[in-house]
């Protein structure tokens, strides 16, 4: 019996890195500071972003937004998009004020309409934040593109659009933008400023140093 117990403790020992932690504001907006994301540490002071302790170990820190409720649709009946963004991304973002996105690379610069895979990017060695984006209804970043636009969809994720300048773009129907368009993201950017799309944070991950 005492060779079991002891047994079972040496288990609990070796799995104590996996166990979830608790992490006072002070330590939160350490960790946040050391990894470059003092920009979402007023965040945390209002209580927008609290931390997630089940997801939070000795290695790593999750935070996830006050009562968000996550999302995982198709993309012809979803009304949130999301993106994972690493820490570069999230900082220009919050600069900003949340409108605009880094649409002007090249690269893909994608969104789902799946938080699950959104979050899937990010990891400790890729840490950064999920944005949630919502637009007017179901279906109507869809529509927009996709039905009333030829814009070609990637079917992973739910569906997915590139919004950089090796998005999506070229294989949409040009006459339907404004003269000179050059991404999706420059049109997205647009209705994030004008509030046609709101934007928020609604997950971070980093590790604790």
């Amino acid at each position: 019996m005492k060779r079991a117990t002891a047994v079972v403790a040496l288990a609990g020992a070796l799995c104590l890195p996996c166990m979830a932690d608790e992490m006072s504001q002070a330590d939160i907006i350490k960790t946040l500071e050391s990894n470059d994301l003092a920009s979402l540490v007023p965040m945390v002071q209002k209580g927008i972003l609290v931390l997630n302790a089940s997801g939070t170990t000795v290695n790593k820190m999750q935070l996830q937004r006050s009562g968000f409720v996550p999302h995982d649709e198709d993309a012809a009946a979803a009304r949130y998009w999301y993106r994972g963004m690493l820490i570069p991304e999230v900082n220009a973002l919050v600069a900003s004020s949340y409108g605009t996105l880094e649409w002007n690379v090249p690269s893909f610069v994608g969104i789902s309409p799946r938080y699950a895979y959104s979050y899937g990017y990010l990891s400790i060695k890729n840490p950064g934040a999920v944005v949630e984006f919502g637009t007017d209804a179901s279906g109507w970043l869809f529509k927009q593109w996709s039905q009333d636009n030829t814009c070609q969809i990637k079917a992973e994720g739910g569906g997915t659009y590139g919004l950089g300048l090796a998005g999506t773009f070229a294989s949409c129907n040009a006459r339907k933008f404004p003269a000179g368009t050059r991404a999706l993201g420059e049109v997205f950017s647009h209705w994030m400023a004008s509030n046609e799309v709101t934007t928020r944070i609604v997950w971070v991950l980093v590790p604790r140093k």
